[in-house]
């Protein structure tokens, strides 16, 4: 599907996901305290759902490339 197809059927444009890349962490022997330590957490889940989400987009493409290459 183009772009401009997509655009017919979603109001948003359709963006590929990429690898989030590693994560750094504040090093396990760093004095982390309070707040500072709950945003190490959440930075944590989120490149944990980005990089789900790279993986998941990858694999429906695979298996539709899959699907094609069968079909054909």
């Amino acid at each position: 599907m183009t772009a401009a197809q997509y655009t017919l059927v979603s109001n948003m444009a359709f963006v590929n996901p990429v690898h989030p890349g590693v994560l750094l962490l504040v090093p396990g022997n760093a004095t982390v305290v309070g707040p500072q330590e709950a945003q190490e957490v959440l930075r944590e889940q989120h490149h944990k759902e980005q990089l789900r989400l790279f993986r998941e987009v990858e694999g429906i493409e695979k298996a539709l490339i899959q699907q094609i290459i069968k079909s054909v």
